[in-house]
């Protein structure tokens, strides 16, 4: 793939969850955030919450990556090539996919409480990842790594993160989108 299609498109899908985020969800009330279909299922507020918590991680770790990469002159090049490793957890987290998956106490939001700015924090923590993604043209998505979240001793290269980040907030968006019955054009799909 392409380095630049890699983050046109990711950048494309991110517009696209932020505009959702600011004309669906930033206009809901406190109690329509988080009414829970039934006591096991998320809320809009939790759901939008557990991607706050990814965003808070990652959003981090890849300006260190990307300042790395300054740092040791990595410049970008034409192509990027996936990993067996992002491919698996891109797969793992594809919007399409609405089975339910088991989620680490720590990134599970059902586990505590949701703070009344959750739809603020998403929105700045989406256009953080824009200016991310901006600052990301100018290295090489190949050799800038992160470690992953779930388990640090692993790395996953730069671009397969972006890639993995919008299908997971894709997929959660999608999860808040049908947990308060929006209409299923709404829904993102990675076609």
């Amino acid at each position: 793939m392409k380095s630049n299609d890699l983050l046109q498109q990711v950048e494309a899908a991110t517009i696209a969850l932020l505009k959702r985020a600011e004309e669906t969800f930033a206009p809901l009330s406190t109690e329509a955030l988080n009414e829970k279909p039934s006591p096991q299922k998320w809320s809009i507020a939790e759901c939008l919450e557990h991607l706050n918590y990814y965003s808070d991680y990652y959003n981090k770790a890849i300006k260190v990556a990307i300042e790395t990469a300054q740092e040791k002159q990595w410049k970008e090049v034409p192509t990027f090539n996936s990993t067996w490793l992002g491919k698996k957890s891109i797969e793992s987290v594809d919007p399409n996919n609405v089975k339910a998956t088991k989620t680490p106490k720590a990134l599970n939001p059902a586990s505590s409480s949701v703070r009344p700015d959750v739809v603020a924090r998403f929105i700045s923590a989406q256009k953080e990842f824009l200016s991310l993604i901006e600052a990301a043209k100018k290295i090489n998505l190949n050799k800038a790594k992160v470690r992953i979240e779930v388990f640090q001793l692993l790395k996953m290269r730069l671009g397969d993160l972006f890639l993995f980040m919008i299908a997971h907030h894709q997929r959660h968006c999608n999860q808040a989108l049908r947990v308060g019955n929006f209409d299923a054009n709404l829904l993102f799909t990675n076609a």
